[in-house]
């Protein structure tokens, strides 16, 4: 039996601490859990040990942590990023992190402040008001435009992901397939509903990427809605779909993160 964790929004203190709720999917705090505590080996007994912790418990005894707070990550503060740093370790030393949906690690979620903030090393202030007055003219607003190559998903991921093409950030209907080695390695995932959401997919070029599942776009070519990115002895898998609004998505990510743990463990096996 694998021991698998949940991150329950936390730290280290729910008395003083103000948890994240921005769960997908969104309207089922426990899929995660139920999900996972559900699954049976051949001989009935589970396959999973389901532990939900909070974010100073991250360690090496669980196998898999969820993260299930979407783009998210449960952390102090915006600047004091202990708990990033503690999953990447975790993911260094040989953990699976599971990120579901979007593009990870973009939001900071402070539970001192009780809010979220994107977290990018590179942005800048352009102007969304001006007001003219014959000459100069003078900046009566600022917007705050963040960069993804500054984020910690690109910086220390080397993520390359699909981005806006038009103005709104929906998710984009694809026509999602497995080629015949993706279904060698993690088994047919799609069945004969092939039709998803992708959002922040990862896509090609993406060093130390392995694909689970894939689709096309014409602005990117092949992308992957469902991949995992080597990183030191461990992975990190993620979601590039909309999940929010969709219990199916959600089953096919957690269908694919079960058989992406048995892939891993039948090549410690070999």
């Amino acid at each position: 039996m694998a021991n698998l964790a949940i991150l329950n929004g936390f730290v280290e203190d729910p008395k003083n601490e103000t948890s994240c709720s921005d769960y997908v999917p969104k309207d089922d705090a426990h899929f995660w859990k139920s999900y996972f505590s559900n699954l049976t080996r051949p001989s009935g007994k589970s396959k999973y040990e389901v532990t939900e912790i909070m974010g100073r418990e991250i360690s090496n005894r669980y196998a898999l942590i969820i993260n299930p707070f979407w783009e998210t990550c449960v952390d102090y503060s915006f600047e004091q990023r202990e708990i990033y740093n503690l999953i990447r370790s975790y993911i260094r030393d040989g953990g699976i992190f599971v990120n579901t949906s979007g593009f990870s690690f973009f939001f900071t979620w402070s539970v001192k402040l009780g809010k979220k903030m994107p977290i990018s090393e590179m942005k800048q202030f352009i102007p969304s008001q001006m007001k003219v007055k014959c000459e100069p003219f003078t900046e009566s607003q600022l917007r705050e435009k963040f960069f993804f190559t500054g984020t910690s998903y690109y910086r220390d991921f080397g993520a390359l992901t699909t981005f806006d093409t038009k103005p709104g950030w929906d998710p984009v209907p694809v026509k999602a397939f497995q080629t015949d080695e993706d279904i060698r390695r993690f088994g047919d995932l799609l069945g004969a509903d092939a039709e998803i959401t992708e959002f922040r997919s990862l896509r090609e070029g993406t060093p130390n990427c392995i694909p689970l599942v894939r689709a096309k776009r014409e602005e990117f070519g092949e992308i992957y809605p469902i991949a995992a990115l080597k990183h030191g002895r461990g992975y990190l898998l993620v979601a590039g779909m909309g999940m929010k609004e969709s219990n199916k998505e959600c089953e096919l990510f957690a269908k694919s993160t079960d058989r992406f743990c048995g892939w891993v463990s039948s090549r410690f096996l070999r």
